[in-house]
Formats: C-alpha cells, sequence, structure tokens
C-alpha cells in the first residue's frame, strides 16, 4: 500500500520533484544536435567599462567571427561566485562558445558583498543590460534581439536584470540561480553564508526574481540539476510555478542525478539546450556554407 501510495505522490509531483524526495532517477532530456560552429577567430574587447562608479564595473566584448555580420544577436552574460567572489573569467568558456555559434557576448563583472549590498549588485547588473540596450549600435548588437543569462549567483542577476530592467529584453537564461531568497529556500550551511550576507537588507521580496516577475517579464529558460545542494532544486520550480501563473513562457530543464553548475557536469545536454533556445528566441542566421 505504501509502495503503491509513493507511487501516486511520486507522479503527480514530477519526476524531478520525485526523485528530490524518493531518490527515483528519471531519464534526463535528450540534447538537440549543436549548430556548426562559425569557422574564424573571435574578436574581442577587454575590461570595457559600462559604469565609472567602481573598478569591477567592466566587461568584455566577444563578437563572432567576421564571416558572420552584425548587427548580432547578445547574451549579456553574468558570472557566479556567490556573491562575494568570481570573475568574468569564470565564465570565459561560455562567453566563447556562445560567440563560436553566433552570439555577441557581453561578459560582465560587478560589485561583491561585503563591501557591496545585494542592491548594488543587482543594480549593476540592470545598469550592464541598459548600457547593452542603448548602446547597441556602438556594441554591433542588435537591441531587439538581447537576452541575459548567467551562472548561480549570476542567474539571480540575469532573472533581475530582465524582470527590473524597463527596456525590453528578448529573453533570459538561469543556469542554477538563486529565486527567492526567504530563509526557508535555504537549508544546512548554504543558509547560513547566504543569509549572512543578506543580514543587511530589510526585505527579501524586491531582491527575489519569484516575487518582482510580472506578467510582462520576458520568455525564461531554467536549466538546474536536481541533485543541487548549494542552490536547492525548489529555487527553479517555484519561479516556474510562479511564471506560469503570470502567463510568462517559462522552460525548465531539470538534468537528474546532477549538482550545482549544470554546464560543468553536464556541458553536452545543458549547453545544447540553451543553444537551441537562444536560436529559437533570437532568430539566428546560420553561418555562410564558405569563408571568403
Amino acid at each position: 500500500m505504501w509502495g503503491a501510495a509513493i507511487g501516486v505522490i511520486a507522479g503527480g509531483l514530477g519526476p524531478a520533484i520525485a526523485q528530490n524526495l524518493f531518490g527515483l532517477k528519471p531519464d534526463g532530456p535528450q540534447p538537440p544536435p549543436l549548430p556548426e560552429p562559425i569557422p574564424g577567430d573571435l574578436r574581442v574587447r577587454r575590461a570595457l567599462p559600462y559604469d565609472d562608479a567602481h573598478p569591477r564595473q567592466r566587461f568584455d566584448l566577444l563578437l563572432p567571427p567576421s564571416c558572420l555580420t552584425g548587427p548580432y544577436p547578445a547574451v549579456v552574460l553574468f558570472h557566479g561566485g556567490g556573491f562575494a567572489r568570481g570573475s568574468r573569467h569564470y565564465v570565459a568558456g561560455i562567453a566563447r562558445a556562445l560567440a563560436r555559434f553566433g552570439h555577441a557576448v557581453l561578459s560582465a563583472e560587478y560589485r561583491l558583498v561585503p563591501r557591496a549590498t545585494f542592491t548594488d549588485i543587482i543594480d549593476d547588473a540592470r545598469t550592464m543590460t541598459r548600457f547593452a540596450l542603448v548602446q547597441a549600435e556602438d556594441l554591433d548588437i542588435d537591441p531587439d534581439r538581447v537576452v541575459t543569462m548567467g551562472r548561480s549567483a549570476g542567474g539571480h542577476l540575469a532573472l533581475m536584470a530582465a524582470y527590473t530592467t524597463e527596456l525590453p529584453i528578448r529573453g533570459v537564461i538561469s543556469e542554477a540561480g538563486p529565486t527567492d531568497f526567504d530563509p526557508v529556500m535555504w537549508d544546512g550551511s548554504v543558509r547560513g553564508a547566504v543569509m549572512r550576507r543578506f543580514s543587511d537588507e530589510a526585505d527579501a521580496r524586491p531582491l527575489s526574481p519569484v516575487h518582482v516577475a510580472t506578467a510582462d517579464a520576458p520568455p525564461t529558460l531554467l536549466v538546474h540539476g536536481c541533485r543541487d545542494r548549494t542552490v536547492p532544486f525548489a529555487h527553479a520550480r517555484i519561479l516556474q510555478v510562479r511564471l506560469e501563473a503570470l502567463g510568462v513562457p517559462v522552460e525548465l530543464v531539470a538534468l537528474p542525478r546532477t549538482g550545482h553548475n549544470p554546464m560543468q557536469w553536464r556541458w553536452r545536454t545543458a549547453f545544447a539546450i540553451v543553444c537551441r533556445w537562444l536560436r529559437e528566441r533570437t532568430a539566428i542566421r546560420d553561418a555562410p556554407s564558405s569563408v571568403p
């Protein structure tokens, strides 16, 4: 009887939640084929300022090989590091891979706690995103095809920038990003570390994507490991439920037997899904069949 009851409950919750609660191991998503990489050398400009208030307000601009002409669809990319460490070098591999498949990539740094508050850090993400949109012509990017993206803490910043920047964003991708700073969403030592950094903020709601999202939020892709012990999988699930209730297009890719930073655990699957989603949202052109 108990076995049948558990089976019914697990089935109703879905495979990802069932795995978290009952140790089930559902099959992972099948990755779509990767597009052909664009031949030629990437064009890179490093440490460009998007604001002048702090030395960390810098970004690297990576443009696809010149055989593909601009203006390019763009990804504003934020690194992880628990809001307390990290740099754009943390996501250098992802940035280069995205540029190789046809996107301009603006890989940004931001201020860090404890010298900066969470509000300061989110402001940096918004400022970077606005900069990309306002300076699109100078950057050779298409302002109508800009997506924000981030890993872990950077996923949170990508979501906050996409949901609260007043200028239109084509979409947002969060890889294992936190979506709610309510202490109930954290457990063990991770909760302690995150909440100590958060202690100087009066209210978690304005800093949490699940609470600031509205019906005007852009399409969202969430990529999360079902066995993430740093940012629990529930963060992705509650944001998915919230966005569906608002009528916002959302896709949750739940990767079984995968921990934090899915693109390190399951690079081929996770990156192929991200590329497919980006191509659908930004209508990227195929590379020419031959290089002049």
